[in-house]
């Protein structure tokens, strides 16, 4: 019963593409750590063909990346160097008030569910082994009617 969901979802954001004349959805996805992200790019890969990820380690080089090309929905922890998580929603929210903003976590705190009140990431989950689940969720949340 799982594959055939499964299935359902490539299918549903194949059509998206297609309807919306994409090649790919785009996702910038920042994580500092370097083997929790490269995990997450995989699996995301795997589960998930016709997504096309660039990931980064700190917000700062998201906001750089952000500002020049376009992404279909960011993806970012919180806690990392140089720029945070929220710090880079709070830029992009200066100039991008549409585009959805998932924050990954070790730790959901008060101030995450203040953001997320406010408008300035739309969705936050805690990081959990099965991680598959929730990019997931994600995608159907944003991209499956």
């Amino acid at each position: 019963m799982n594959e055939h969901i499964k299935m359902n979802e490539h299918i549903k954001i194949n059509e998206y593409i297609k309807i919306n004349k994409h090649t790919k959805i785009n996702v910038l996805f920042a994580e500092d750590n370097e083997s929790v992200r490269n995990l997450y790019k995989a699996l995301i890969e795997q589960a998930f063909p016709e997504i096309s990820i660039i990931d980064v380690s700190n917000g700062s080089e998201a906001l750089e990346l952000f500002k020049r090309y376009s992404f279909d929905i960011v993806i970012t922890d919180n806690r990392m160097p140089i720029m945070s998580g929220y710090q880079l929603a709070m830029e992009i929210r200066k100039t991008n008030k549409a585009i959805p903003i998932v924050m990954l976590t070790a730790l959901k705190t008060e101030e995450v569910n203040v953001l997320i009140g406010e408008g300035i990431i739309n969705k936050c989950y805690e990081k959990v082994w099965n991680i598959g689940d929730v990019f997931s969720d994600i995608f159907k949340t944003y991209f499956i009617d």
